[in-house]
């Protein structure tokens, strides 16, 4: 079973061009030609071997069917989804470190409601109404590689059965 993280938006924030200068800021510099373009948003698999996962960005605004979690009584009705999916032979901690270093650049600089979760089923973070709220039930914040992208930030710690 393959590793997925996802970035889920409400709103339509991110242009490929913004994740092409996310990257440029890790120092991966890609080649256009080779970013492959899908109905709905792009795919980006030179990052693999650089960075320890590929990334699609993609529009899902037409979808039926919003994120469900036990945080929320609606469903949270996203419009875009950014999906990292782990090179099972990189070092995982390392991919997560990319990972969280492009989504709390992209946090910090989009006005949309927000998730980030692992498998479609645990959220590690929601950021709504410009609160972010972190669930640290399975210890992933424990990681002090990973802690350090939280500490320095005002954060609601959420807890089992807590309703946003």
């Amino acid at each position: 079973m393959a590793l997925e993280y996802s970035f889920i938006l409400e709103k339509i924030q991110l242009s490929n061009d913004d994740l092409i200068t996310e990257l440029g800021k890790l120092g991966v510099k890609l080649d256009i030609n080779k970013i492959e373009k899908m109905t709905k948003g792009i795919q980006i698999t030179e990052t693999n071997e650089i960075l320890g996962f590929t990334l699609a960005l993609l529009d899902t605004s037409d979808s039926y069917f919003g994120y469900e979690s036990e945080y929320f009584i609606n469903e949270f009705k996203d419009q875009q989804d950014l999906s990292f999916r782990l090179n099972k032979f990189y070092d995982w901690e390392k991919a997560m470190i990319n990972i969280l270093t492009i989504v709390f650049e992209l946090i910090d600089n989009v006005y949309s409601n927000c998730i980030f979760e692992f498998n479609g089923d645990t959220i590690y973070l929601v950021k709504k109404n410009e609160v972010i709220y972190v669930n640290n039930n399975t210890s992933f914040w424990d990681n002090e590689n990973f802690k350090r992208f939280i500490e320095h930030r005002k954060f609601v710690l959420l807890n089992t059965n807590e309703i946003i």
